[in-house]
């Protein structure tokens, strides 16, 4: 029974306790009050009416020393949703659109050599 019980499923090991704790999984998240108050100007996306915002959002970062709670950091960041349902879908912090604009060329190619690969890959489905 000893070596039995050692293997028994601890149920306090899949669900952590709550308060800060719960963070440690997945503090690098930006996080933003939804539905938001306070958001710029609405722009809804033509092909799929996905919608885009700009709003306040927030991360955690590591506490200083043990016992403290991790330091919050305020950012400005770029929310998408869903059309009907408004769920939140992603969230980018404005480093992140940066460098989304440094990678658009190489995004284009990359859609570009998937365009021509799809046109190959037919061209074999139908002889």
């Amino acid at each position: 029974q000893g070596a039995l019980g050692a293997l028994r499923w601890n149920h306090k090991r899949k669900y952590p306790k709550a308060g800060w704790s719960n963070l440690g999984r997945y503090r690098h998240q930006v996080k933003v009050s939804y539905p938001v108050a306070e958001r710029g100007k609405l722009h809804v996306l033509p092909l799929h009416k996905k919608i885009c915002f700009v709003t306040q959002g927030w991360y955690y970062t590591d506490a200083p020393q043990k016992g403290y709670k991790p330091t919050q950091h305020v950012v400005t960041s770029l929310c998408f949703s869903k059309a009907y349902t408004h769920r939140l879908t992603h969230t980018f912090i404005e480093e992140e659109v940066h460098q989304l604009e440094a990678l658009a060329p190489q995004i284009r190619k990359w859609f570009e050599e998937q365009e021509k690969l799809t046109e190959d890959l037919e061209e074999q489905d139908a002889g």
